[in-house]
């Protein structure tokens, strides 16, 4: 069995879940190797980069990411990486979180930030009781 899809027949490809400056930023890098606006672009192109198997991209995006961590952002950056598959960016981030724990527990919304990520939590603390 044969069955056309919709994008088959009309030749366009409808893509709802992205902002339309995130799929012009994922089609100029398929076409030339290159993304603007990286900067300020990293963690939407994270989540397409994920979604549609752009590894080139998600290694720029994650440079990018990684190149701002700080103690304001490492919690929403490691959630981020967890919830796309961001490898690098999750485990530096872990690093950095158990590097700076004592700053981050400061941090008056820092418990709101992880909200109901038992498994995010669970992979910080065997991380400390393996170091």
């Amino acid at each position: 069995f044969t069955n056309e899809t919709v994008e088959q027949k009309s030749g366009l490809v409808t893509i709802t879940d992205l902002a339309a400056r995130t799929v012009k930023s994922m089609l100029k890098y398929i076409y030339t190797g290159s993304v603007d606006n990286l900067h300020t672009d990293a963690a939407r192109l994270l989540e397409a980069t994920d979604k549609y198997n752009l590894p080139g991209l998600m290694r720029m995006a994650e440079v990018e990411l990684l190149s701002t961590l700080s103690l304001e952002n490492v919690l929403d950056f490691y959630i981020l990486a967890d919830m796309h598959n961001a490898v690098q960016l999750k485990e530096e981030a872990k690093q950095f979180i158990m590097k700076h724990a004592s700053e981050i527990i400061k941090q008056r919304d820092w418990k709101e930030q992880l909200g109901d990520s038992k498994g995010i939590i669970l992979e910080i603390f065997e991380a400390f009781a393996k170091a």
